[in-house]
């Protein structure tokens, strides 16, 4: 209601007329009366929608609603604004959450990833850490340079604390005020500060909270918050090494930077995923996909399927992907650490030639030789990304799938199957650069019975190297219990190893779901063809 015109109805209008004083006073009553906080629109959570999914249905599951999902990475857009500081994040973790949680690049969904407790600093400076003082989250489209999710840790309150739902998890709008180096330690024990990893963490505040709205820098947040507490909570909250009796850090921090050249490095260094980019990247993997499960679907056929037929379907289909590495995240943009990863494998002596005579081959050793050769490095990039196959749609394609994505997982992790011995070997780097195995030499080594043993024995090994600490993945299918995002993720998921010292071993139970009865469908030919093997060998 408009008091001021109801009071000169009242009064008369030469009354507000000779009484410009008055009016003035009233008007200043009026406004302190009626006024209310006005919200900025950009403190509210942010709305996405899902597109990510929005493709073929043999690799993009629906919902529980039947929707399209949001994939909470590829999604949102971070929208940086590099001269205000500011940036959008997804919240992974609430400040004080009795849970912590980490996003899966595949389903772009949130799991649990441990519960927090109360546990001695590793580097014994005094005191203990529990729960996050802050919030805990990470940076849609963008990876920082060892090829994570972008992590961000952010202080004060937002609108909406309170209320965090881990299978819907809020994106906010927050300020940048700098960023510090984080040394990793993926070994057991890093003595050498050359064994230890580096990436970029972001550090900012909410502007909308009161407490922080002056706060601009680091130096600016150690007068309003313990910084040097939340500092070691940073430091041992993602777990430390413990190969025998004492504990060794797994985490620390280092150089601290100013707000622009923290957001700066961080896209500079690490790799920001245009739309067009993770377009070309998601189609491409799904051609690559399904030129995978055709041709094994056609190899586990080809006994009970004349040659002539599977020729046939291999004309009317897909002939082998065209990939380019454009379309494959390892671009200059990456810092050397990735680029060493990803190039662990490379191809020197096999001819185009014999590939593509080899690929077109009936028999699995064949194929599958040419391709870990010709697109095994493709293949690891897309695993982390682009999902596979769809649980709902065809349950037979995921859990082959599941079975191939589990072989490349030991290969992301630097292992290599020695078909001499038939086991799983870690590809070790020497000083020199060289490596213990010659990984082509290995690969043109193996028959197809050698090739059913090491997918025969990939799951072993990975639930091995989670029961011993190691680097490894592990399969979930369904986030359950206290804290779980209660989300079907159906995904191999990358684990450090590391584990908190108040929860050590009780993070390792049976977190590997997939299923013992779901076995790999052997390849190796059951005829006199088996005698040619062993003669070729």
């Amino acid at each position: 209601m408009n008091y001021l015109y109801y009071l000169c109805q009242i009064q008369g209008f030469n009354f507000c007329k000779k009484t410009p004083i008055f009016l003035i006073g009233v008007m200043f009553f009026t406004f302190s009366c009626s006024r209310q906080e006005v919200e900025d629109p950009r403190s509210a959570p942010q709305i996405t929608i899902g597109q990510w999914f929005d493709g073929p249905r043999e690799m993009s599951p629906l919902d529980r609603y039947r929707d399209i999902p949001i994939h909470y990475f590829f999604d949102p857009t971070p929208a940086a604004n590099f001269n205000l500081n500011e940036i959008s994040y997804v919240q992974m973790t609430p400040r004080g959450s009795a849970y912590s949680y980490q996003v899966d690049l595949v389903s772009g969904k949130l799991y649990r990833r441990a519960d927090f407790c109360t546990q001695e600093d590793v580097f014994q400076r005094g005191g203990t850490v529990n729960r996050p003082p802050m919030h805990i989250g990470f940076v849609p489209r963008l990876i920082d340079e060892l090829g994570s999710a972008q992590r961000i840790y952010v202080f004060g309150q937002h609108k909406t604390d309170g209320d965090f739902r881990a299978h819907r998890p809020p994106i906010h709008r927050v300020r940048v005020i700098g960023g510090v180096r984080e040394d990793y330690c993926d070994q057991s024990q890093c003595p050498d500060s050359r064994d230890w990893l580096t990436r970029m963490i972001l550090i900012a505040v909410v502007p909308y909270d009161s407490t922080f709205s002056n706060v601009f820098s680091i130096s600016d947040l150690d007068k309003v918050i313990d910084w040097e507490g939340a500092k070691i909570f940073i430091e041992n909250y993602k777990g430390r090494s413990a190969p025998g009796e004492y504990d060794f850090p797994a985490y620390r921090l280092r150089t601290e930077l100013a707000s622009m050249d923290a957001l700066q490095q961080a896209f500079a260094r690490g790799h920001y995923f245009e739309f067009s980019q993770m377009q070309s990247l998601r189609r491409t993997c799904h051609r690559l996909y399904n030129y995978t499960y055709r041709r094994l679907s056609e190899i586990r056929e080809s006994s009970r399927v004349s040659s002539s037929e599977v020729k046939k379907r291999q004309s009317q289909e897909e002939s082998s992907p065209l990939l380019s590495e454009g379309d494959m995240p390892f671009g200059a943009s990456f810092s050397r650490q990735v680029r060493e990863r990803a190039e662990r494998h490379s191809v020197r002596s096999a001819t185009e030639e014999m590939l593509d005579e080899w690929l077109d081959s009936e028999r699995f050793h064949d194929f599958f030789r040419a391709f870990l050769l010709r697109y095994g490095r493709s293949y690891r990039a897309c695993m982390r990304y682009v999902r596979p196959s769809n649980f709902q749609e065809d349950r037979q394609r995921h859990w082959t799938m599941g079975h191939v994505n589990a072989f490349f997982a030991l290969e992301r992790l630097g292992y290599v199957y020695n078909c001499a011995n038939r086991s799983w070997a870690l590809n070790n780097v020497f000083a020199d650069g060289s490596r213990r195995f010659d990984y082509e030499q290995l690969v043109l080594a193996c028959t197809s019975r050698d090739l059913d043993m090491a997918f025969t024995s990939a799951m072993t090994m990975l639930t091995g190297l989670r029961n011993s600490g190691a680097p490894h993945y592990h399969y979930i299918r369904y986030d359950m219990g206290a804290g779980g995002s209660h989300e079907e993720i159906f995904s191999w998921v990358e684990s450090t190893g590391k584990e908190l010292s108040c929860r050590r071993g009780n993070s390792r139970r049976a977190l590997n779901d997939f299923p013992a009865e779901e076995r790999w469908f052997p390849l190796a030919p059951r005829s006199s063809q088996d005698l040619f093997e062993v003669i070729e060998r």
